[in-house]
């Protein structure tokens, strides 16, 4: 296998990878969201706790797709 086929390959597993992932926290997120919602005992503690999974969230993704940005220039 050259260096060019390598390339080309971890190219498009990082871009799956990443599609993937993507998929995985938003489907693992909206059931973390429905039983906050359904199950939560205080309205305020509840958004706080949203607020900080969906911030560090934010900012892992971002930092995911900064990843492979760089990855695939």
């Amino acid at each position: 296998m050259t260096t060019e086929e390598l390339n080309t390959v971890l190219t498009v597993k990082a871009l799956v990878s990443f599609i993937l992932l993507g998929v995985f926290f938003g489907v693992v997120s909206a059931a973390l969201n429905y039983h906050w919602k359904k199950y939560g005992i205080e309205g305020k503690q509840i958004k706080k706790i949203k607020r900080l999974y969906f911030g560090f969230a934010l900012f892992m993704g971002i930092v995911m797709l900064l990843a492979l940005i760089v990855i695939l220039t």
